[in-house]
């Protein structure tokens, strides 16, 4: 019985359509290596058909992931920007005395082989006794090993507290930032009894 042309046209443009997707095309050349793969020796015969060549299927289609698998990680790691370090440690001042401003420093080194931007410099203080002092206005470099010394004033109505200092860096040839910040805190807490604890 005649076969109408209409559905070989329909099957073609349908098969044509498929093709055009990557990762049809991708099983298109994983199969067609795997039959090129296939031993010389093995001959056809009309009417039977070859075996596929099972190993050969297996091992190109896990080249082929591995070589998707390598290209991502290769991509990540291009993309990936290095994590930005700052050496801060907590500053301790013990020796400040209620209603008396005491201007001092509080430390911070760029450990980077890179230089950093000091792109803002903000105190957090509840009571409102830490402040910035006579910092460099706007945003400012760190070279490679360099230690900087935030000026602060410290004017504490009570006998202790604690606040901290809000940084926000970058790196040279870097679209990434970071925050870090460093622990302040002042005078003695009083213990129950309400003496200085030294």
């Amino acid at each position: 019985m005649p076969i109408e042309r209409n559905n070989f046209t329909s099957l073609s443009s349908l098969c044509d359509g498929w093709l055009r997707r990557p990762t049809a095309r991708v099983l298109a050349l994983t199969f067609a290596a795997a039959s090129l793969s296939a031993p010389a020796s093995a001959q056809t015969k009309p009417g039977i058909y070859t075996k596929v060549n099972v190993p050969g299927v297996i091992a190109l289609s896990a080249g082929v992931g591995g070589g998707v698998a390598l290209w991502a990680y290769l991509q990540h790691r291009k993309n990936r920007q290095a994590d930005i370090d700052l050496i801060t440690t907590p500053a301790e001042f013990a020796d400040i005395v209620p209603g008396q401003p005491a201007k001092l420093t509080v430390p911070v080194t760029n450990p980077m082989s890179a230089a950093v931007q000091i792109k803002e410099l903000a105190v957090e203080d509840k009571s409102g006794a830490l402040a910035l002092g006579a910092t460099r206005q706007g945003s400012f470099p760190l070279a490679p090993g360099e230690k900087y010394d935030i000026p602060v004033t410290i004017t504490a109505n009570q006998s202790s507290g604690k606040a901290r200092i809000r940084i926000v860096v970058t790196s040279e040839g870097s679209t990434k930032q970071a925050v870090k910040y460093i622990a302040v805190s002042y005078g003695h807490p009083k213990s129950r009894l309400h003496k200085l604890i030294p």
